[in-house]
């Protein structure tokens, strides 16, 4: 079985965030140029989202939308696989509990492919006692714990990923 297939058989499936962002994501590609086999945008900070829970995908998602930044919805890490290895994504927002495999996991294995990808672990799980656990992992670069509004989303990004926030939002 290849790293890319699901136990269930399925192929993995993409979730745009929005319908332009669907249609977007076509356009980017005749739009794009090739780095190292990829497709690189090179027009906006391109963005992943990783959740097993339909909700919450969705929301955050949207948030990502509404920060200004082009996304891409993944319903677990096989599917964030898939896009990965085809698409440069600048960031990479996941849930740190999901089936086939964890967050943690998932960062690993992006770090290994593209090590200037930044990584943010979602949870909900005692901001301590994961910090204890991922004590010394390089493939965090920071976490959002749920639950957390836009302005907390945006500060988090802002402080991993130093970009500009393009819609000034206070």
């Amino acid at each position: 079985m290849s790293a890319l297939s699901r136990q269930d058989g399925k192929r993995p499936t993409s979730h745009g965030c929005s319908p332009a962002d669907q249609s977007a994501d076509a356009a980017s590609i005749g739009g794009a140029h090739p780095a190292n086999g990829l497709i690189v945008d090179a027009d906006s900070i391109r963005a992943i989202v990783v959740d097993d829970d339909p909700p919450v995908l969705h929301l955050v998602s949207r948030m990502i939308v509404r920060l200004g930044y082009r996304c891409t919805a993944a319903a677990d890490a096989i599917d964030a696989l898939f896009h990965l290895n085809n698409t440069y994504h600048n960031l990479m927002i996941t849930d740190y509990e999901m089936p086939f495999m964890d967050g943690l996991q998932l960062a690993e294995h992006i770090k290994r492919l593209h090590g200037s990808t930044k990584v943010i672990l979602m949870t909900g799980h005692c901001a301590a006692d994961l910090k204890r656990r991922m004590a010394g992992s390089t493939y965090i670069d920071g976490f959002l714990f749920k639950p957390f509004n836009l302005n907390v989303m945006r500060d988090k990004i802002q402080e991993v990923c130093r970009f500009q926030d393009s819609l000034g939002l206070p």
